[in-house]
């Protein structure tokens, strides 16, 4: 997950339920195996404790080279897509304040009478006014 989402630079972060069940998938295919457990856990370098580390099998290695053409032009279609996303990417103090609007709007305890839903909707539909105004 980390390296996926070094990859577009933070932009994208793939989520455990999307990287676990396609370990599983491609454990059950035979195309990667789990690394034996080390003894002492804390000897293994690079492995994060709770995690289970993988390593390509023999046929996944088989595989990947039948399909390298394919996996380099997948590869090179996501870094475009990596680079496309980091270019438009937000700065920082306005994703911050989005997510203190989304916040305040989902902890508000507020009465959300028609005429305070409707006040809150004509300031959201202002601000996207102001951005889009060119």
């Amino acid at each position: 997950m980390r390296l996926v989402a070094e990859m577009f630079g933070g932009t994208y972060t793939p989520s455990p339920g999307m990287i676990y069940p396609t370990l599983a998938w491609l454990e059950e295919q035979g195309l990667i195996k789990r690394q034996p457990e080390p003894v002492d856990s804390r000897a293994a370098e690079g492995v994060i404790e709770g995690r289970k580390p993988y390593e390509i099998s023999a046929a996944g290695g088989e595989f990947l080279s039948t399909q390298r053409a394919g996996l380099e032009g997948l590869l090179s279609r996501l870094r475009l897509d990596a680079q496309a996303l980091h270019a438009r990417q937000l700065p920082e103090s306005i994703r911050e304040a989005v997510h203190t609007l989304r916040h305040a709007l989902h902890v508000s305890n507020l009465d959300w009478s028609a005429t305070r839903t409707a006040r809150v909707r004509a300031a959201i539909e202002a601000l996207i006014a102001e951005v889009n105004a060119h």
